[in-house]
């Protein structure tokens, strides 16, 4: 990732709607978004794979919640 394309967690929420603390999770453990911890709690969140992630979810609408389905 490059500087241009990271945001705080504080950027990515007002970009997103999502909560710092949910962002924080989709970050953590090789989630489905890409980012990196700098130190303690402060992570850098890559911008271009937080937004696709967020278009998924907007597309997959309420099927998101149903697994079998």
């Amino acid at each position: 990732m490059d500087n241009e394309n990271e945001l705080t967690i504080a950027e990515a929420a007002r970009l997103t709607g999502y909560s710092g603390r949910h962002i924080r999770r989709l970050v953590q453990d090789n989630g489905p978004v890409k980012g990196r911890r700098i130190a303690g709690w402060l992570y850098l969140v890559d911008r271009q794979s937080l937004l696709a992630y967020a278009e998924q979810m907007k597309t997959l609408g309420n099927s998101k919640h149903d697994p079998g389905g």
